[in-house]
């Protein structure tokens, strides 16, 4: 789930919720070895429910319906989603299709072969957050989504690469950036990733695309969610608000990808938390 779309009049929204680090606290949280554990645990239960959604993503499907399929795969890996009432948004899950480029409320569109969907998952699990999401192609994809979804996976990729230990925060930026440059594509510059742990948003900010102004160390301890959204075409791109508020889409109508991990950082290497595993199901 995107840190924020830079806008000062959601400033003191912020400020407010329960679920947000104060405003004044801009130094990263730093995690032990034995807390990236625990989260390795919701993570990994996390990235497993995406991989499952693979076989429910059909045409004819709504996205309602998209959603129930995915609270109940939380539901019966133990896990408790918490982007309903962040910030306002009214769903468990976010569901994003082609130009909503992120915070999609699920409701009544119909999934079309050849759209693209993305799934974005935020959850709890035993006091701490895991973060992730995950572009679908619907049906048999177009060529022009599937090259969309090449760039957006390759752009994280190349962001999880650049996420080592004396780095700085900068460098995620500008190796997403190029990635999906590469790609003939671009990156939605005003969402950026961020910090995760007790809280589901903590420091750092995480730019994805390169900016002068992120010269940060990354040091061991850091979990960092990188998330770049992705449009197909080089033109700018900018996103405003969607009718339902909540959802931002493109504002030329430019299909959009993401995909989300969320990194631990450690002295000598780093780790995606989120790769799928088995996990044990709930009893019902």
């Amino acid at each position: 789930m995107n840190a924020d779309y830079v806008n000062a009049a959601e400033a003191a929204q912020r400020r407010s919720e329960p679920d947000q680090v104060p405003s004044r606290e801009s130094e990263p949280r730093l995690k032990t070895a034995a807390e990236i554990t625990r989260m390795r645990v919701a993570a990994r239960r996390l990235a497993s429910v995406l991989q499952t959604l693979a076989r429910t993503v059909r045409p004819g499907l709504t996205t309602a319906e998209l959603a129930v399929a995915a609270y109940a795969s939380l539901t019966d890996a133990d896990l408790h989603p918490v982007q309903r009432g962040y910030r306002g948004f009214p769903a468990d899950v976010a569901i994003s299709v082609n130009e909503i480029a992120a915070h999609g409320v699920p409701g009544r569109r119909i999934l079309q072969t050849g759209d693209v969907v993305t799934v974005d998952l935020a959850v709890d699990y035993c006091g701490w957050k895991a973060d992730a999401a995950w572009t679908y192609s619907v049906g048999d994809g177009t060529p022009a989504g599937l090259r969309l979804l090449r760039a957006a996976y390759e752009a994280t990729r190349a962001g999880i690469a650049a996420a080592r230990a004396g780095a700085r925060l900068g460098d995620i930026g500008v190796a997403v950036e190029c990635a999906a440059q590469e790609r003939g594509c671009r990156v939605v510059s005003s969402l950026c990733g961020h910090g995760i742990g007790r809280y589901l948003h903590e420091p750092p900010r995480v730019m994805q695309v390169s900016s002068p102004f992120n010269e940060k160390r990354i040091v061991p301890g850091m979990v960092l969610s990188i998330e770049p959204v992705v449009v197909l075409d080089m033109a700018d791109v900018s996103v405003v608000r969607s009718a339902d508020t909540h959802g931002l889409q493109t504002s030329d109508g430019r299909p959009c990808a993401q995909f989300e991990h969320t990194v631990a950082v450690f002295a000598d290497h780093s780790e995606v938390l989120t790769v799928p595993v088995p996990v044990p199901r709930r009893r019902r």
